[in-house]
C-alpha cells in the first residue's frame, strides 16, 4: 500500500509539472513575471526592493561632446508692474466727476432718513444692507471731497427749512444756507473742513428747491463748470413760499418756469447741469427727469 501511494503522488506531480511547463511555454517572453516568497504571510506583502531602470538615450556618434543643457538668461524676468491709478474715479460724486468751479446743492429735508437706497457704507466704513438716504449722500460727498485737489473750487448750498419769508437767508434752515458762501479751492485744510461740515449736517422740514436754485445761480457768477442739484423729493411746501410772489401756482411750477432763465448765462459759458435723484419717490423722480430734460442736464438715480 505504501508503494502504491508513493506512485500515485509521483504521477500527480509529473502531471502538474507537465501542465505547468506547457503553460509557461505558451506565455510570451515579454510578459512580466511575478515571484512571491512562499514563506510570506500574505499575497500582497512586498517581495523586496523594486528597481526601475530607464535606458539612456544613445549619444550622437558624430558629436564627441554631448550638448550642454539649456541655460536661462542671466537677467531675471521682468516683474509685472503695479496697477496704475489713472484717476478716472477721483472726485466723482455719484459717478459725476467734479472739476473746475463747482456748486453742489444738498437736500437735507426730513425725508432723507428713509432707507430705500440699497446697501452701501455708512460714515464709519461699515457695510449696511439698508442704508439711509442721508448716510448714502454724506458718505458719497465726503469720499468725493477727499479725492479733490486745488484745481477744483467748491461750495455747498444746503436745501432744507420752511423759512422762506426771509428770502432764504443764512438762518433759513438748521444748517445755514451755504457752507462758505464762495468757491473754495480744495486744499488739505479745506478738504478737512468740508468733511467736518458734511458730517454735522442735520435734517429739517421742507425741500425749498426754488430758493436754493435761485441762490446757487445768483451768488457765484456765471463762470461755473459744474452745477449739481441733489434731492430725494419734490419742491416743498407746495404753496406759500417766497416764489409765490412770482405769480406761480405751485412750487414745482415756479422752479420749471424760473430756473431756465437763471441758468441760461451759466449754460452759455459751458456749465454742466446734473440732476441726482436719491431714493424711490416716484414724483421726485418725475420732477427731476423733467427738470433735467428741460435744461439739457444729466439725470442720475441712486
Amino acid at each position: 500500500m505504501k508503494t502504491i501511494a508513493i506512485f500515485i503522488l509521483t504521477a500527480a506531480s509529473v502531471m502538474c509539472f507537465v501542465a505547468g511547463a506547457n503553460s509557461f511555454a505558451e506565455t510570451p517572453k515579454s510578459a512580466p513575471e511575478l515571484f512571491r516568497n512562499a514563506d510570506s504571510g500574505g499575497a500582497d506583502a512586498p517581495s523586496g526592493r523594486l528597481l526601475l531602470r530607464v535606458p539612456a538615450a544613445s549619444p550622437d556618434p558624430t558629436d564627441p561632446i554631448p550638448p550642454a543643457p539649456p541655460t536661462e538668461d542671466s537677467q531675471p524676468p521682468v516683474e509685472p508692474e503695479e496697477p496704475v491709478d489713472n484717476g478716472d474715479n477721483d472726485g466723482a460724486f455719484f459717478g459725476e466727476e467734479l472739476h473746475g468751479r463747482v456748486i453742489v446743492i444738498l437736500d437735507m429735508s426730513n425725508s432723507m432718513h428713509f432707507t430705500d437706497v440699497g446697501s452701501g457704507e455708512d460714515l464709519d466704513g461699515n457695510v449696511v444692507s439698508n442704508l439711509s438716504r442721508l448716510d448714502c449722500v454724506k458718505f458719497e460727498a465726503m469720499d468725493t471731497v477727499r479725492k479733490l485737489d486745488e484745481t477744483t473750487s467748491l461750495d455747498f448750498v444746503i436745501m432744507s427749512g420752511y423759512a422762506f419769508a426771509s428770502g432764504y437767508t443764512s438762518g433759513a434752515c438748521a444748517n445755514g444756507m451755504k457752507w462758505k458762501g464762495e468757491l473754495v479751492p480744495m486744499t488739505d485744510s479745506a478738504r478737512e473742513e468740508a468733511i467736518q461740515f458734511i458730517q454735522t449736517l442735520t435734517l429739517d422740514e421742507g425741500t425749498p428747491t426754488w430758493p436754493a436754485l435761485q441762490v446757487a445761480t445768483r451768488d457765484y457768477g456765471s463762470d461755473i463748470q459744474k452745477f449739481i442739484l441733489m434731492t430725494d423729493g419734490c419742491p416743498q411746501p407746495v404753496h406759500n413760499g417766497t416764489w409765490a410772489n412770482s405769480g406761480r401756482t405751485t412750487h414745482k411750477e415756479a422752479v420749471l418756469a424760473d430756473f431756465p432763465v437763471w441758468f441760461a448765462p451759466m449754460a452759455e459759458n459751458g456749465c454742466e447741469f446734473v440732476c441726482i435723484h436719491v431714493g424711490t419717490h416716484v414724483n421726485a423722480g418725475e420732477f427731476m427727469q423733467e427738470l433735467a430734460a428741460q435744461n439739457g442736464a444729466r439725470y442720475i438715480h441712486r
